[in-house]
């Protein structure tokens, strides 16, 4: 805090020499505020704008003192959600709900169980009645792999450049999950593909890449969202094609 208003003293000061002006109290008998702004819309308390402030009444510190200071404490729900990225581990999160009455800036957070620290990480701004994710850990109890096979090649079937072309191939893959956990687990899939994705099971949300339309580069993501019960094993299909060059 020392350095921060030291850096600020300093630019002020440097600014008031550059442009000669001079810091002058502010005299008494001033405009009434409501006054000059009229019927402009007013900040109606926290996370009422853009900018979240806490404040804290009846606090003082003498010099040289420091203090730290509780803002509020408040009891909010929370859940579990598994993330995947293959071909990525499996990341467990920690899915916070803020249903307090203000919004929550972004900060370190440290998750505790039982006297016992699970995760500590940086909690990014979540609004009022938002959600927020805190990594936990690498899922252990939730097995997984990835498979894929080519179905069809068509030979030569662009030329780009003299003497350079390339083939067309299409290929089906599967992603399997087996949970050992004694919950149900809540899971996200995101895939993102070399190519472009034709089809995906289990209602699978199709997005191409539209920034990378060239036929080389051509990217696209399947988004799978489901339950798996404890014990129980999924499987997920998907097809995508994408070009190569011809040997």
């Amino acid at each position: 805090m020392t350095q921060i208003m030291n850096r600020a003293m300093v630019a002020r000061d440097r600014r008031a020499s550059q442009s000669g002006v001079v810091d002058q109290p502010v005299q008494p008998g001033g405009r009434d505020l409501k006054k000059a702004t009229g019927n402009l819309p007013q900040w109606e308390g926290v996370g009422a704008s853009d900018f979240t402030i806490y404040t804290r009444k009846d606090l003082t510190l003498r010099r040289g003192e420091k203090a730290i200071v509780t803002l509020f404490v408040k009891r909010i729900k929370y859940g579990h959600i598994y993330r995947w990225a293959p071909p990525n581990e499996i990341e467990h999160f920690l899915v916070l709900h803020n249903g307090t009455d203000t919004p929550w800036t972004t900060g370190p957070c440290i998750a505790i169980s039982d006297g016992n620290p699970l995760s500590e990480d940086l909690l990014k701004y979540v609004p009022k009645g938002g959600k927020g994710e805190v990594p936990v850990t690498t899922a252990i109890n939730i097995a997984h792999d990835q498979k894929e096979t080519e179905v069809d090649r068509k030979l030569k079937a662009h030329q780009p450049a003299h003497n350079f072309f390339v083939d067309l191939v299409t290929l089906d893959g599967q992603l399997n999950l087996h949970n050992y956990g004694k919950t149900h687990a809540e899971l996200v899939v995101e895939l993102r593909l070399p190519g472009k994705p034709l089809s995906a099971s289990d209602d699978g949300k199709i997005v191409l890449d539209t920034k990378q339309l060239k036929l080389l580069e051509r990217k696209g993501t399947i988004t799978w969202t489901f339950s798996v019960k404890p014990g129980e094993s999924k499987a997920l299909s998907y097809g995508y094609e994408r070009y190569v060059p011809s040997r």
